[in-house]
């Protein structure tokens, strides 16, 4: 157990390694990070002192020592553009991208193992069928050409007297709470990675009358407490995907 850890953790440490390297050899060296800010910082002197205020006039190897080692200490460094410490960029940002990323993966987790324990279900039935092509349509759809789509149908929708959808485009000095601005980025996402959660929990269930149901609610599908192979239920490339299923998102 103690070899099986240190080689995953050895396989991780390299994992970063090669990554951060490459990010910070993309971000630096394939493209010049001062051109986007403006025909001003294309003096000489300017790009001068530009480049010894951020370091990159050192070589790429004490640059990324540097970088690795103030990674680890949280400073990510200073944004270009905005001359604004990233870290505190990140912290405005990361309220909102939770909260988006944990209402998108319950969409999706909801809906996803919902619609394949159905599949499962009626297997090889038209039912199965058309849940499995709507689910894998949808993916095959751009998030973006999602988004707009539901834009346009559901501006102005309201459920339950709630105005959940505000209309599109906004009048000016109409207010809207944070949660009227996640519902439909969060369903856009949900919906936007529905099929592989469908196949997938289609897949580990076994049909009925059909051996032991193998996948996240056997129990469920085979109608027996001791459906699942695994003891609590969950078998293992589901605990994997699920315990992932944010990381796209965020």
């Amino acid at each position: 157990m103690g070899k099986f850890l240190a080689r995953r953790v050895a396989r991780a440490v390299l994992v970063i390694l090669v990554t951060s390297f490459g990010a910070l050899v993309a971000a630096t060296e394939w493209g010049d990070p001062f051109r986007m800010i403006g025909p001003r910082m294309q003096d000489p002197k300017t790009r001068a002192l530009l480049n010894e205020t951020f370091g990159l006039d050192q070589p790429l190897v004490v640059r990324y020592f540097h970088f690795v080692v103030n990674l680890a200490t949280g400073d990510l460094g200073i944004d270009f553009r905005n001359r604004r410490p990233i870290i505190d960029m990140l912290a405005e940002t990361a309220p909102n991208t939770l909260r988006l990323a944990l209402a998108a993966m319950a969409i999706q987790v909801v809906f996803g193992v919902t619609l394949g324990i159905l599949a499962a279900w009626f297997r090889h039935s038209f039912a199965d069928i058309v849940i499995t092509a709507v689910a894998v349509v949808v993916t095959s759809v751009p998030l973006f050409v999602i988004g707009v789509s539901l834009r346009n149908a559901l501006s102005g929708v309201s459920v339950f007297g709630w105005e959940a959808f505000p209309l599109i485009p906004r009048s000016v000095g109409i207010e809207t709470t944070w949660l009227q601005n996640l519902v439909l980025p969060a369903i856009t996402l949900g919906f936007g990675a529905l099929a592989f959660t469908v196949t997938l929990t289609r897949g580990l269930q076994q049909p009925p009358g059909d051996g032991r149901g193998r996948g996240v609610l056997g129990r469920v599908v085979r109608g027996r407490p001791d459906g699942g192979r695994h003891p609590h239920g969950l078998a293992g490339p589901e605990n994997t995907y699920y315990g992932l299923a944010p990381m796209p998102v965020v």
